[in-house]
């Protein structure tokens, strides 16, 4: 009861913006200045302007998932079980729609750790040029400290989010692996909440459904599923 407790409250914490409880690290007005034709200021600032955008992209469209069991009942009154994944908002999702989804966000968080080393050997290299700006100076100097501080959110809140992400991404794939088209288990003797990468993502209250109402969920998840090729999950087991 306690560990589904507290996996309750992760949840509803992670329904928030990933960067909701600190301060969103933008540009004035939420455009980046004006490039100067000074190679050193420019390179600095559209790097900038590439994390703050990667930033943002993780905070669209980041989405947290769990393995939801239902308990099925038949139209001749029998039970059956089976197994999905629905987001943090109660949708259920398509089980390579959901992977794929998670993908797509490893991979912009992957390339924010180069962008914020490239940041960091920029920024001296930033303010030593600001002299070359003559009267900008003072104007382009305002952004001297917003470099080191998209680099620190790369290097902390990026990294563990993506330890994050390939958790879940590792659970989708196990549940792939588990289960038909239908989510019934290829095999009924295994425990889905104890097996190996599905422990802290499954769901421990079983939702209930009619035979009708499963029918409607897996059109919905085989559409979803059906524009979506081979997936490359090797991004899941680099650590």
């Amino acid at each position: 009861m306690k560990k589904n407790f507290v996996f309750i409250c992760l949840m509803a914490m992670l329904v928030m913006p990933v960067f909701a409880q600190k301060k969103q690290l933008d540009w004035k007005n939420g455009e980046m200045p004006k490039l100067t034709n000074v190679k050193e200021i420019d390179d600095y600032l559209l790097t900038c302007d590439t994390i703050i955008r990667n930033l943002k992209a993780i905070d669209e469209n980041l989405l947290w998932y769990k393995v939801q069991k239902v308990q099925v009942t038949e139209n001749d009154g029998s039970i059956s079980e089976t197994y999905h994944i629905v987001d943090q908002n109660g949708n259920f999702r398509g089980k390579n729609e959901a992977l794929k989804q998670t993908l797509d966000v490893i991979s912009v968080c992957l390339l924010l750790p180069l962008e914020a080393a490239n940041i960091g050997l920029q920024t001296p290299l930033y303010t030593a040029a600001l002299p070359k700006l003559g009267l900008s100076a003072f104007k382009y100097g305002k952004y001297t400290k917003l470099g080191p501080q998209l680099a620190a959110r790369c290097t902390t809140d990026v990294v563990d989010i993506l330890k994050k992400l390939r958790k879940q991404g590792k659970a989708i794939r196990a549940l792939k692996k588990l289960t038909d088209e239908n989510g019934k288990l290829t095999d009924p003797n295994i425990d889905v909440s104890s097996y190996e990468g599905l422990e802290e993502f499954t769901e421990a209250n079983p939702m209930e459904k009619t035979s009708k109402e499963l029918s409607e969920i897996l059109s919905h998840e085989q559409k979803a599923d059906s524009s979506i090729g081979d997936l490359d999950d090797g991004a899941l087991d680099i650590e």
